[in-house]
């Protein structure tokens, strides 16, 4: 079996990192990221990673069903966790307009409670 670092042609120097797709006998694909690198005595390195496309692929699949899953649940609780903060802070409001379609011209007398919240309200 060929050694798979063999198959891989060798990268220039540049200045900036890169990532790069390399095809391999056999059909196989990596994906290569490169970083030069300098060190203090000005001597420059490359350095050199790589991974199967296709476990890249796979991971990324694996995130976008997560990801599918766990959104729409995010939402709804979002959702849920909204109207039930809004249905607790518009409780007094809902009383005062029960309150108030209960006040008719045959019962006048009928008032509004005061409530010692503090706020406008």
């Amino acid at each position: 079996m060929p050694s798979t670092q063999s198959s891989i042609r060798p990268k220039r120097f540049e200045t900036s990192q890169s990532l790069r797709e390399e095809h391999l006998p056999g059909g196989k694909e990596l994906l290569i990221f490169s970083l030069p690198f300098p060190d203090r005595t000005g001597t420059r390195y490359l350095i050199e990673t790589g991974a199967p496309y296709d476990q890249v692929e796979r991971v990324l699949r694996g995130l976008l069903i997560s990801f599918g899953i766990a959104f729409p649940l995010i939402v709804g609780a979002a959702i849920g966790g909204g109207y039930l903060l809004m249905r607790n802070a518009l409780r007094p409001m809902d009383e005062i307009a029960t309150t108030a379609e209960r006040i008719t011209s045959r019962n006048l007398n009928k008032r509004l409670p005061v409530i010692p919240s503090g706020d406008e309200v």
